[in-house]
């Protein structure tokens, strides 16, 4: 058997690299300017956290970008205001680090509607900006990591063709979304898969998407692992879904209050580990309270739609 002695004087630079490794994170407070993982620490890269109760609020056209080998954990929050082809939180591909959203991620506009004709219904577009993120993966190169949309966050986006989460780039790793995810504006998607995830994807928490043409989820590349939803995915173009007794007030209802939405949870590619629709695990149960509808999509589209004119899909 080998030993290996150390003196207390070989030990301490050990244990002082240790104490900096562990204490290597930057913490961001409140700021306006762009936070980038590859200049955090004077410059260097470095991990990131923003604290909670900071807040990154930003013109645009980014917040925050993950561009280097590290983590990115938001504890507060990130938010853009009024500015297309905006992107709150940039994940870009060719690094390996985890991105953990435990606060609160906003793509959003001041324009609210109006109801113009006095129906108590509010009337006119969703949304008058376009191309908005919420969090983006994008880049040639894989993503290596994991990303955790933690219960109890949320992410918001109003614009049309705009996406609460997209991964337009390939991620080794699994897809974590246990908080809450919701678009509003025409074309939208609440989450959207473009490129392959080799890993799992776990979604307990609610996805909604609001407009013409909005879907929930969309899965267009292939899944490595399991496909496991045990919350509710929905997408509807509708200003109100529940009508109303009075058939007054329903006759009264303008074309842009009944629009179209597209299928609530789209899947168009394979999914290797399977699919899994229902109640959560009963471990999960303390941490998902909300009902557990799998799909749903108000006006004349499926709830779920599987298949592709592309390619066959298989489960």
């Amino acid at each position: 058997m080998r030993k290996l002695l150390l003196s207390a004087a070989a030990a301490a630079p050990l244990l002082l690299f240790g104490a900096g490794f562990a204490l290597a994170d930057t913490t961001v407070g409140s700021t306006t300017s762009e936070v980038q993982t590859s200049k955090a620490n004077a410059g260097a890269p470095d991990n990131v956290i923003i604290g909670a109760g900071a807040t990154v609020s930003v013109a645009g056209p980014l917040a925050v970008t993950m561009d280097s080998s590290n983590n990115l954990t938001n504890n507060g929050t990130i938010s853009i205001s009024n500015q297309d082809n905006s992107t709150a939180v940039l994940l870009n591909g060719g690094n390996t680090g985890a991105f953990v959203n435990g606060g609160t991620i906003t793509n959003t506009e001041t324009y609210t509607r109006t109801d113009t004709n006095k129906d108590g219904v509010l009337d006119g577009p969703l949304a008058q900006g376009t191309n908005r993120y919420g969090v983006h993966l994008a880049g040639a190169a894989p993503l290596i990591g994991t990303l955790q949309i933690s219960s109890g966050s949320s992410i918001s986006v109003q614009g049309n063709n705009s996406f609460g989460i997209a991964l337009d780039g390939a991620l080794q790793g699994d897809l974590q979304l246990l908080g809450s995810v919701g678009v509003a504006g025409d074309n939208s998607t609440g989450l959207s898969i473009t490129a392959p995830i080799s890993g799992k994807v776990f979604i307990s928490g609610p996805l909604n998407g609001t407009g013409s043409g909005t879907t929930g989820v969309n899965i267009a590349a292939p899944i490595g692992g399991s496909l496991s939803i045990y919350s509710s995915v929905a997408s509807t173009g509708y200003s109100i879904t529940t009508r109303n007794p009075d058939p007054t007030i329903n006759a009264n209802l303008l074309a842009s209050d009944l629009l179209t939405s597209n299928s609530a949870l789209q899947i168009g590619n394979n999914v290797q580990g399977g699919v899994f629709l229902g109640a959560p695990p009963w471990t999960l149960l303390p941490i998902c309270r909300a009902e557990f509808e799998v799909s749903r999509s108000e006006g004349n589209r499926l709830a779920l739609t599987v298949g592709s004119g592309l390619r066959v899909v298989t489960l």
